[in-house]
């Protein structure tokens, strides 16, 4: 401590310090619940409680030691956690979501883009911003105002500093006692909700664990597992033994948060909303597709559906652009480049977010059509994003080659969250004219208005999009499929799912359409899982590849599976060949 201070200040100041470490974790705790909208006695415990204020505490530890001044250093750690915890409320109210491990990698890639799509979920919540200023001042005036704690380094100081760098030292190499502390079987983590993890063990606790997941994980093949699998499935090619002549064009479009509207009650008394997708699922040329996220993280069923991988069987790649280990990443467009298809992807925001751009270049794509083309296009907006008519004319624009046939991903953005915004959109006649169901009031009548305007867009594009292929005379298939559900939880709430579920536990639409067939397909049966729905598109293109013609041939087994011990060495050994798939592997055993 500092020099000339008397013994009875110094048992003051060591008392202060004591209680601040003891309640600190306590109220870190209530805030924790607070946001997560839960009982503050919700798994209350020691473990719980540690493992939640451990990082802040080695964060508090280092602070205080370089800065000597522990009421500056404690504000500062406590100020971090509030924006944190009401960054996770907001996100968990919009998107159903807490803030994850994942949301890192936003910061990272921060642009005009990316800003402008934060900002539009901010709406009305700029006063965070002006509270996170007024922090920033308060905490210079206390620091140049409170006396340092030490004014020579001394043995104390050095403690304080060494005790901050191990938690921090560990923590980063994930070891002891993290790993106790955070013990899977404790944290009972979900990549599906992450709501779940954050229950069991506090948000600061989760996203640690998430660090130590992601530190760990190693990519294991278990070859007998992979093996068995192969011969229980034995892949078969498709129908037509040999590639046809010409090879057809393939269009994949991610429409984002497409969904059938009469999953929710009293949507059947409504005007049809998407008609042209709905004749289709009627003929038998679509389904319902089960995907991996819910509200947000498109990438994630865009993963599923360009590699054929689950993320299920993917620890620790809850959000596989951040986090995929390789730089080359097979699927769709590598397998496509190899049978001399020119591969593009189209969409309309920036190229940067969730690392899209360096991801697509690894997997194989040759060009990247982003916000900056559309505009120099001279694409449109309806509402906040570039609009479903300008993405058809850039995947028009880029079919646009004689020599080969082409493959396009087409990502949408017009229906893209938030939907309680009052942008104008380009026809405010048909926007008023869009009939909502009953029950509907203020903000949930506007933000399922402006949902089923954008929705009946993307239905219309889809089908101009099918006319003008037709249009072309060249063979063609196009894949129409949804990301996940939007997150309107002022909709559903009131309305209530035909099911009785809940959001998370819906299905999106998937249609298929092809030059050459219009006879109903085999895999609409059944829902499909998305990691298969890439392998059912390659199939109708009679397009053959060792690892999509496995994961077809094994979804399609397993699905006319009850629960068994064969059904769990099936999905075995799909983990055992996604991990093969990754490193470059997965061929050495199909031969």
């Amino acid at each position: 401590m500092r020099d000339g201070d008397t013994p009875k200040r110094r048992l003051l100041q060591a008392a202060a310090i004591l209680l601040t470490l003891l309640a600190g974790p306590l109220l870190l705790w209530a805030l924790d619940r607070q946001a997560l909208g839960v009982a503050a006695e919700a798994y209350f415990g020691p473990r719980a409680v540690v493992a939640n204020a451990l990082v802040g505490v080695g964060a508090l530890l280092l602070l205080w030691a370089l800065t000597r001044r522990f009421v500056f250093s404690a504000l500062l750690v406590a100020g971090l956690h509030w924006l944190l915890y009401m960054a996770s409320r907001m996100k968990l109210e919009l998107l159903a979501e807490p803030v994850g491990w994942h949301d890192r990698f936003f910061l990272s890639t921060l642009d005009r883009s990316s800003l402008a799509l934060f900002g539009s979920y901010l709406g009305e919540q700029w006063h965070l911003v002006v509270y996170a200023l007024g922090a920033l001042v308060v905490g210079g005036v206390v620091f140049f105002f409170e006396k340092p704690s030490f004014r020579r380094f001394g043995p104390v100081q050095a403690g304080v500093f060494v005790a901050g760098v191990a938690l921090a030292a560990t923590l980063y190499q994930a070891a002891w006692p993290w790993t106790a502390l955070l013990d899977d079987k404790k944290v009972r983590a979900s990549p599906l909700n992450l709501s779940q993890a954050v229950l069991h063990t506090g948000l600061v606790g989760s996203l640690a664990h998430s660090h130590l997941v992601a530190k760990s994980k190693v990519l294991k093949i278990d070859e007998a597992a992979l093996r068995e699998a192969i011969a229980a499935v034995q892949p078969q090619p498709p129908a037509t033994s040999a590639a046809p002549d010409p090879l057809p064009d393939i269009v994949v479009v991610l429409s984002e948060s497409f969904m059938d509207p009469r999953v929710l009650s009293g949507m059947d008394r409504q005007p049809e909303a998407i008609p042209n997708v709905r004749a289709l699922l009627d003929g038998g040329r679509g389904g319902m597709l089960m995907v991996p996220t819910y509200g947000g993280g498109t990438v994630r069923t865009e993963f599923e559906v360009l590699t054929g991988m689950p993320l299920a069987v993917l620890p620790g790649m809850d959000y596989p652009y951040a986090t995929l280990p390789a730089k080359n990443v097979q699927g769709m467009a590598s397998v496509l480049r190899e049978k001399g298809y020119d591969t593009a992807a189209v969409h309309g925001n920036a190229g940067s977010f969730w690392k899209r751009r360096t991801v697509f270049r690894a997997m194989g794509f040759d060009r990247f059509i982003t916000d900056a083309e559309f505009k120099q296009a001279g694409g449109v907006r309806d509402g906040l994003w570039y609009s479903d008519e300008s993405m058809t004319e850039r995947i028009l624009h880029e079919l646009d080659h004689d020599d080969r046939p082409s493959f396009v991903l087409a990502i949408s953005m017009e229906n893209h969250g938030p939907y309680d915004t009052r942008r104008k959109v380009r026809d405010p006649e048909a926007w008023s004219a869009t009939p909502v169901p009953e029950g509907l009031e203020g903000d949930a009548e506007r933000t399922m208005r402006n949902y089923l305007y954008h929705l009946g867009n993307a239905d219309r594009e889809f089908a101009r999009l099918v006319e003008e292929m037709r249009g072309r005379g060249r063979p063609f298939i196009v894949a129409f499929f949804g990301d996940h559900l939007p997150a309107m939880p002022e909709v559903y709430e009131p309305l209530g799912f035909v099911d009785g579920g809940a959001p998370e536990q819906q299905r999106v639409p998937w249609v298929l359409v092809s030059s050459e067939d219009d006879a109903p397909l085999q895999a609409a049966s059944r829902p499909l899982h998305s990691w298969r729905l890439g392998a059912e598109v390659l199939a109708a293109a009679g397009v053959e590849d060792p690892w999509f013609g496995f994961v077809r041939e094994l979804g399609r087994k397993a699905e006319q599976m009850e629960p068994s011990p064969e059904k769990d060495a099936l999905r075995n050994g799909l983990a055992a060949g996604a991990a093969a798939r990754l490193t470059g592997r997965f061929e050495e055993f199909a031969k």
